[in-house]
C-alpha cells in the first residue's frame, strides 16, 4: 500500500512542480493510458505515477481555466451570486467571496467564484446573501516579493478565479435571503447569536472562530499574538480541532453504546462509535463551510474509521497513506497548501513516536510534543518565514486546554442553540472565560520572549535540508553516520545572496502596485528609497505588508538611511510602519510634512551625498529654491559603483527633468533608471531619454492601474535607445546587482516556478 501510495503522490507532485500544464485533453488522453498500463503487474507502478499525474493535471487545467477571460478584465460587469464567506471589514473596506449564478457574459466565461472589496459599504453582506452588483475583475494577480505571501497559489487552493472590487451604482444590492435551515443560514444566525452573547468584541470572534470559523472580528494584535507564540493553529478550523471532535465523539458513543447494547452482541458498539465519530467530523467541517483544511481533516477521520472498522491500526503507516491518497484524490491541488505539509508531517511524527516509543503517561506525551515541536520547525519557517521560541511551551499548555475547555463549551454551546438556545449563551460565556485566562498566558509569552527570523535563510531546498538533517538526527544513537544530519543543518545558515565586494551594489525594486519602494544594498549598508503606497479605503500599507516581510528574508534588520522622494501616498504610505519596525539611522524628505511628519527627518537638498563601501550616493535634486509641482521636487538621488550607476528620480515630471538636463546634462547617463513617474506621458521626455540612456530601465506600476501606466510611447521612447524595460506589474520583484565587470538581472515572478503565477501586465 505505501509503495503503491508513493508512486501515486509522487505523480501528483510532478503535476503540481510542471510549469507548463497539459491541457485537459491531454491529461484524460493520460489517464486513460495509464488505465490500461495498470492491467499488467510490471507496468503497474509506473501507471500509478502517471495516474496521478494526469489526475492532477486535469484538476489544474480546471483551475486555470476557470480565471476570469482577459477580455473581460477592467470591463464594468453585472453580475448575480451568493455571498460564500463571511464578509471583514478592514477601515473603509468590506471584503468578501461572491460565488456566481450566471457565469457568461457575451460567451466569455466568468469563474466560479471572486473575491470582492466593497467600498465606503456601511453594510457587512451577511453569508448567504443574494448579491447583484457592478463591479470590475481582474485575473487574480497579486505582489510577488521575496518573503511575501504567494496570495495568487493561495487563491487557487480556494477555487477563486477573480479578484476585483464593487462599482458604485444605484442598483447595486444584498438581499439576505438565505433559508434559515440552510447550511449559510444556520453558520450566520450562530455567528448572530454568539456575538449577543458574548459582549467583549475581541473574545466573541475567537469563540466564533471556533464555532462556525467566522474570523472576521479577529483583530490585527490578536494574529500577532498567535504567530508570536506558534498558536495560529488554534484558531482555524482544521485537523487538529476535527480529530478533536471525531474522539470526543467515539469516547462519548463508546460509552453509551456500550451500555445501550451491553445485551446485544448484533451489532458491536465500537462500530457504531466510529460511524458517529466520523459522523460529526463531518458536521463541523460542514459548521466551517467545507473550507479546505476542514475539508482535509474530514477525509482524514474518515479514512481512519475506515481502517478501524476494516479491523486494523487507526495510528500506523498504511492508514496514514490510504489518508494521504485519499485527500490528493478528492483535491490534487492541496498540496499546494502549506496546511497539508504541516498536518501530514505531524501526523507521521506521530506515527513514528508510536512505533519508537514505549513509555507511558507523561513522559511520552511530552517526548511527542517535543518531537511534533522540532518536526514541523523547518516548515514552519518554510511557510511563515518565522520560529516562534515560545511555541513549544505555548502549544504544550494551549493546545491540551482548549481540547478540554474551549473547543468542547463552544460545541456544546452550538448543540444547544440548534435545540434550545436558552443554555447556549452560558455555555459559551464559559468558552470565552476559559479562552480568556489562556490568552492571558499567550501574551505574557509574546511579550518575554521574541521570534526567530529565519525568512532569510530558508526556502524550499532549505527546508528540505532541514528535514532531512532533523530525520538523521532523530535515528536510533547506534546508527552510523548521525554527524550528517549536523552538516545538513549547518548548509541551512549559509548566505542565500551573494556577497558584495567593495564598489559594488544592488538594487531590489519591489512590487508594491501603483507606488515605488526601492532597497539599496552595498557591502555593509542598506537604504530605503520611498516605502510604497498606503492602500485607499484601508488600514494596510506596503510597509508592513510588503517592505518590512521582504526586507528579513533578505536578511536586513537595519536601515542606514530611509528617502522619502516626496509625499505622495503611494511613495511615503510605508514610511511611518517602516521606521517604527526597525532601526533607522537617517531619515530624508524632500519636504516637511506638518500633517503627518516623520520623526528625526532631514530635508533632502541636492549637493548632499555620502560614500558607503566604495559606492557614492548623490542627491541631484531639488535645491531650496525650485519651485514647481510636488512631483517636480522628488528628492533625486544618484548612485555611482565601480561597474556603473543608477539614477532614482521619483516622479519628476518634465519641468523637473528639464531642471535635471539645464544643471547635469550628458552627466546623468546611468546603466540602470528607475523611470520616472512610473512611466508616466508626463515624464520622459525625449530630450531626458537621450541624456541617461540606460541600459535598463525599470518601472514600477500596478497590475492593469487605472492610468494605464507606463505609456506605450514611453516603453518605445526607451526601447528605441537600447534599454531593456522591466515593469514590476509584469516581472513582480526586480533585482539588479552592479558588479565590478557586469549587471545581473533577476525578477521575482519569472524566476518561480509555479503555474498558478499570471504573467501578464
Amino acid at each position: 500500500m505505501q509503495v503503491y501510495g508513493a508512486f501515486y503522490l509522487a505523480g501528483i507532485l510532478s503535476a503540481l512542480a510542471n510549469p507548463a500544464p497539459p491541457h485537459s485533453t491531454t491529461a484524460i488522453l493520460l489517464i486513460s493510458i495509464a488505465a490500461a498500463a495498470a492491467v499488467c503487474r510490471a507496468t503497474r507502478l509506473p501507471a500509478l505515477a502517471l495516474a496521478g499525474f494526469a489526475w492532477a493535471s486535469l484538476s489544474i487545467s480546471g483551475a486555470l481555466d476557470d480565471r476570469v477571460a482577459p477580455e473581460l478584465e477592467g470591463e464594468v460587469l453585472k453580475v448575480g451570486g451568493v455571498v460564500d464567506s463571511f464578509a471583514i471589514r478592514r477601515g473603509g473596506l468590506v471584503s468578501f467571496n461572491l460565488k456566481l449564478d450566471d457565469r457568461r457574459r457575451d460567451g466569455r466565461a466568468l469563474p466560479r467564484r471572486v473575491a470582492l472589496v466593497w467600498f465606503d459599504n456601511p453594510a457587512l453582506p451577511p453569508l448567504g446573501a443574494w448579491c447583484e452588483l457592478y463591479v470590475r475583475l481582474k485575473r487574480p494577480h497579486a505582489f510577488a516579493n521575496p518573503g511575501g505571501r504567494d496570495l495568487e497559489r493561495a487563491l487557487l487552493v480556494r477555487g477563486v478565479g477573480a479578484r476585483g472590487y464593487v462599482v458604485a451604482h444605484p442598483e447595486n444590492l444584498c438581499l439576505d435571503i438565505a433559508p434559515a435551515r440552510s447550511l449559510a443560514g444556520i453558520r450566520s444566525r450562530l455567528s448572530a447569536r454568539i456575538d449577543a452573547a458574548i459582549p467583549v468584541p475581541a473574545t466573541a470572534a475567537v469563540i466564533k472562530a471556533l464555532a462556525v470559523s467566522d474570523r472576521s472580528g479577529l483583530g490585527d494584535g490578536q494574529w500577532d499574538v498567535m504567530r508570536q507564540t506558534g498558536t495560529g493553529h488554534l484558531l482555524a478550523i482544521s485537523g487538529l480541532h476535527v480529530s478533536l471532535v471525531a474522539g470526543w465523539t467515539f469516547l462519548l458513543s463508546r460509552y453509551a453504546g456500550g451500555y445501550g447494547f451491553r445485551h446485544r452482541q448484533s451489532y458491536p458498539a465500537i462500530r457504531l462509535a466510529w460511524f458517529m465519530a466520523v459522523a460529526a467530523a463531518l458536521a463541523y467541517a460542514a459548521l466551517a463551510g467545507f473550507g479546505v483544511p476542514a475539508r482535509r481533516a474530514a477525509i482524514v477521520v474518515a479514512t481512519a474509521g475506515f481502517a478501524a472498522l476494516k479491523g486494523r491500526r487507526v495510528l500506523s503507516s498504511d492508514n496514514l497513506s490510504l489518508a494521504l491518497v485519499a485527500v490528493v484524490t478528492a483535491d490534487p491541488l492541496s498540496p499546494l497548501s502549506g496546511g497539508f505539509w504541516l498536518s501530514f508531517c505531524a501526523a507521521g511524527i506521530l506515527v513514528w513516536m508510536g512505533a519508537v516509543t514505549h513509555r507511558a503517561g507523561f513522559a511520552r506525551h511530552w517526548r511527542s510534543h517535543l518531537a511534533l515541536a522540532i518536526g514541523i520547525a523547518p516548515l514552519a519557517a518554510l511557510f511563515f518565514g518565522q520560529l516562534s521560541l515560545t511555541a513549544p511551551v505555548a502549544n504544550l499548555v494551549a493546545v491540551p486546554w482548549c481540547a478540554a475547555f474551549v473547543v468542547p463549551l463552544t460545541l456544546l454551546g452550538v448543540i444547544c442553540s440548534l435545540l434550545d438556545g436558552a443554555i447556549a449563551p452560558l455555555l459559551w460565556d464559559m468558552a470565552a472565560r476559559s479562552w480568556l485566562l489562556l490568552w492571558r498566558f499567550l501574551e505574557y509569552l509574546a511579550a518575554v520572549s521574541p521570534r526567530l527570523m529565519v525568512a532569510g535563510s530558508i526556502d524550499a531546498g532549505g527546508a528540505v535540508l532541514l528535514v532531512l538533517g532533523l530525520s538523521i538526527l532523530a535515528l536510533p544513537r547506534g546508527v552510523a553516520g548521525r554527524v550528517l544530519g549536523i552538516l545538513l543543518l549547518c548548509t541551512c545558515a549559509l548566505p542565500r545572496q551573494r556577497p558584495l565586494e567593495d564598489g559594488e551594489f544592488r538594487l531590489e525594486v519591489f512590487d508594491v502596485g501603483q507606488g515605488l519602494a526601492i532597497l539599496v544594498q552595498t557591502r555593509r549598508h542598506a537604504a530605503l528609497y520611498d516605502t510604497g503606497p498606503r492602500w485607499w479605503g484601508g488600514p494596510s500599507e506596503a510597509g508592513s505588508v510588503v517592505i518590512l516581510p521582504a526586507l528579513k528574508a533578505l536578511g536586513v534588520d537595519r536601515l542606514d538611511a530611509v528617502i522619502i522622494s516626496h509625499a505622495d501616498a503611494d511613495h511615503a504610505g510605508g514610511a511611518h510602519a517602516v521606521i517604527e519596525a526597525m532601526p533607522v539611522q537617517r531619515v530624508l524628505v524632500s519636504e516637511s510634512r506638518r500633517s503627518d511628519p516623520l520623526p528625526h527627518a532631514a530635508l533632502c537638498r541636492a549637493a548632499d551625498g555620502w560614500t558607503w563601501d566604495g559606492v557614492s550616493f548623490r542627491i541631484l535634486h531639488p535645491f531650496p529654491r525650485d519651485q514647481g509641482s510636488r512631483n517636480d521636487r522628488s528628492c533625486v538621488l544618484a548612485i555611482d559603483g565601480s561597474g556603473g550607476g543608477a539614477l532614482l528620480p521619483g516622479d519628476v515630471e518634465s519641468g523637473g527633468e528639464s531642471l535635471l538636463l539645464d544643471r547635469y546634462g550628458a552627466a546623468l547617463a546611468v546603466e540602470v533608471l528607475i523611470v520616472p513617474h512610473h512611466g508616466s506621458i508626463s515624464s520622459s521626455t525625449a530630450a531626458f531619454a537621450d541624456a541617461v540612456r540606460p541600459e535598463f530601465a525599470v518601472v514600477s506600476a500596478g497590475y492593469r492601474n487605472r492610468y494605464g501606466f507606463p505609456h506605450a510611447q514611453v516603453v518605445a521612447r526607451y526601447r528605441d535607445r537600447g534599454a531593456r524595460v522591466l515593469n514590476t506589474a509584469k516581472q513582480g520583484a526586480v533585482r539588479l546587482e552592479v558588479g565590478r565587470h557586469a549587471i545581473r538581472v533577476s525578477t521575482y515572478r519569472e524566476s518561480g516556478w509555479g503555474f498558478w503565477r499570471s504573467r501578464g501586465g
